[in-house]
């Protein structure tokens, strides 16, 4: 049982606005009384989602299975996306969440509704420099740090986007 309501309190609040930004897009849509036929934008939303998607379940799939292998027992990965990407999941995640801002896009009628943008930019900067990559790489560098292998991959694999320099 909580002892202190701010101490319930202020991470609830927290949730619940990292919920409301998110889902932003989609909260504008259902606040527009008339629909427009479907757009251009639509379907290239949802076919960037359709990748964003592939992207995070085949990253998670790789790394459930590399992980799972006794063989690789205190190694990192390294292959499949993970050559080309140090967090290829997380680069799912902001596909998905920009999908969806763009094919909602298409029904946005008010320059206000460009707050929609929110969403995928606050997924983008939670995952970069709040709780994804920054916890992530803290616990690496504990376990790897000094590794020549690990700071080659560091130094040398994209963060987020394949091809993009270190």
């Amino acid at each position: 049982m909580k002892t202190s309501g701010i101490r319930f309190f202020v991470p609830w609040v927290i949730q619940a606005l990292r919920v409301f930004l998110t889902d932003l897009p989609i909260v504008i849509l259902n606040t527009i009384e008339d629909s427009e036929e479907l757009s251009f934008l639509d379907f290239f939303g949802w076919s960037l989602w359709t990748i964003g998607f592939i992207f995070e379940v085949v990253a998670d799939a790789q790394k459930f299975i590399f992980r799972n292998d006794p063989r690789n027992h205190d190694k990192f990965i390294t292959s499949g996306l993970w050559r080309y990407s140090q967090h290829p999941n997380y680069l799912g995640e902001i596909l998905m969440w920009s999908a969806i801002c763009v094919s909602a896009t298409a029904g946005f009628r008010k320059p206000s509704h460009l707050l929609g943008w929110l969403s995928p930019v606050f997924t983008y900067y939670i995952l970069i420099h709040v709780s994804g990559i920054p916890m992530l790489k803290a616990k690496a560098d504990k376990k790897w740090k000094g590794n020549p292998e690990y700071e080659r991959y560091i130094a040398h694999t994209p963060l987020i986007i394949p091809g993009q320099r270190t």
